[in-house]
């Protein structure tokens, strides 16, 4: 067990990589979002459209520009199918787990302990597959949890 001041000091990583990232990334955000509203706006006044009139408020620029929200969606849809899909059968394979009960794994362990339950459930799981294979009464169950 980390005494208190390894707790400190990996504590104190965690937060100046937090805010390393934290400060340009918002950063980023804001401009990006300031330089579509201002590309939307040029275009109104480009075709004579006065933007008063429109009432372009940044609510409006989010709703009428789904270009804008195009690699947000991309960029979840992916990380979701590989989160679900990808990651449990490659995971699976290696430690010869079931798929199916790694995802059952891991939302028994998000619905728990959330973040830290989603990290913490494939090894658990694996301890338990190994642990139930080494006792003759519970092979059953680590048949069950995969396949040596």
């Amino acid at each position: 067990m980390p005494d208190a001041t390894s707790r400190a000091a990996m504590f104190d990583k965690w937060w100046s990589f937090g805010s390393q990232i934290v400060a340009p990334a918002t950063l980023l955000t804001s401009l990006l979002f300031y330089f579509g509203y201002v590309s939307s706006r040029a275009q109104f006044r480009y075709f004579g459209l006065d933007v008063d009139t429109v009432g372009l408020s940044t609510q409006d620029y989010v709703m009428r520009s789904p270009q804008a929200l195009l690699v947000p969606m991309v960029f979840l849809g992916l990380a979701t199918i590989e989160g679900q899909f990808v990651t449990p059968i490659i995971v699976g394979r290696r430690m010869s787990l079931s798929p199916m009960v790694i995802v059952v794994a891991l939302l028994i362990g998000d619905w728990m302990w959330g973040v830290v339950g989603l990290l913490i459930a494939v090894p658990v799981l694996a301890v338990l597959k190994i642990l139930c294979s080494h006792d003759e009464r519970m092979v059953p169950i680590a048949e069950l949890l995969g396949q040596d």
